[in-house]
């Protein structure tokens, strides 16, 4: 056999080049025989090594693929965990608001009714009837008033709770009030 010497050039990539260097023992029939098997060697370990890189490639790819499918599937869960957190405290918050619209409309029909009945005291009672009458409307007027200054701080502090929620603006959200009212 000769003094061949197989050189390997390896690219970044992984790729490789063989590049044999002929010796002056080339004229022997072992000589050359010994640089064919030589570079068929080369050859498929070069062949061998490049199988092993590609499959640690697609290892590497896997786990990355499996590593974003796991993040994805945290992340999806989380959305609808905080989904239904935020659709909870929506329900709560359009129920509570829905409990005080239907206290303000009992409340202002009880106001009305009695507001009837004064008005019927003021017209037929006697002076004393009326006097009590007028009374009686000057504490409903001091009801009102009260009420509307505590009814306006609640239904806009809701209807902020139910906007923040929701992510609607104050007209949907009146709009949706004003759907669920009963009608007279």
């Amino acid at each position: 056999m000769g003094d061949e010497l197989v050189k390997y050039e390896a690219s970044a990539l992984g790729g490789v080049s063989v590049t044999p260097t002929i010796s002056l023992n080339l004229l022997s029939p072992l000589g050359a025989l010994g640089n064919a098997l030589a570079e068929l060697v080369a050859y498929r370990l070069e062949s061998k090594r490049a199988r092993v890189r590609l499959e640690e490639l697609r290892v590497q790819a896997e786990i990355a693929s499996l590593v974003i499918q796991a993040q994805a599937a945290a992340q999806l869960r989380e959305l609808e965990i905080r989904q239904r957190a935020v659709d909870g405290a929506l329900a709560v918050a359009a129920s509570e608001l829905m409990a005080k619209v239907q206290t303000t409309t009992a409340l202002i029909d009880a106001l009305r009714a009695a507001d009837a009945q004064i008005h019927t005291l003021i017209r037929v009672g006697s002076p004393e009837d009326r006097r009590a009458a007028m009374q009686m409307k000057v504490e409903i007027a001091h009801i009102l008033a009260d009420f509307a200054v505590t009814s306006s701080h609640g239904a806009a502090e809701a209807v902020r709770s139910v906007e923040a929620l929701a992510g609607h603006t104050s007209s949907d959200v009146l709009r949706s009030i004003e759907a669920m009212r009963p009608q007279r």
